[in-house]
């Protein structure tokens, strides 16, 4: 049935229920407890934990590993940016020469 038939009264159409300051109170205690109980114990596991500095983390052997394959290869990538730069070099010799020369490029 229509919600105009519900009889209300206007003052407590959009009043809030708040829940008694005591029970809040007791809510948040036992949160509280709750809390220092969970992290007491996430202190504990990790104080029984042994602690390395971290050489062994997987990413950073991931990363030691990277670099060894491109120190390898780097003499071979210099070597080859190198026969790039010179093969540059000389072409732009030989059409600067047929530059001066009169000859069209």
């Amino acid at each position: 049935f229509p919600c105009w038939h519900v009889p209300c009264a206007p003052a407590t159409l959009f009043q809030v229920l708040k829940e008694p300051v005591e029970v809040a109170q007791q809510r948040r205690d036992a949160e509280a407890a709750a809390n220092a109980a969970r992290s007491a114990a996430q202190r504990a596991k990790a104080d029984e934990k042994s602690k390395m500095k971290g050489r062994n983390k997987p990413t950073r052997r991931q990363k030691k590993k990277q670099m060894n394959i491109i120190e390898d290869k780097k003499p071979i990538i210099q070597a080859k940016i190198q026969e790039e730069v010179c093969a540059r070099l000389c072409h732009a010799v030989v059409l600067a020469g047929r530059a001066c020369m009169g000859g069209g490029v």
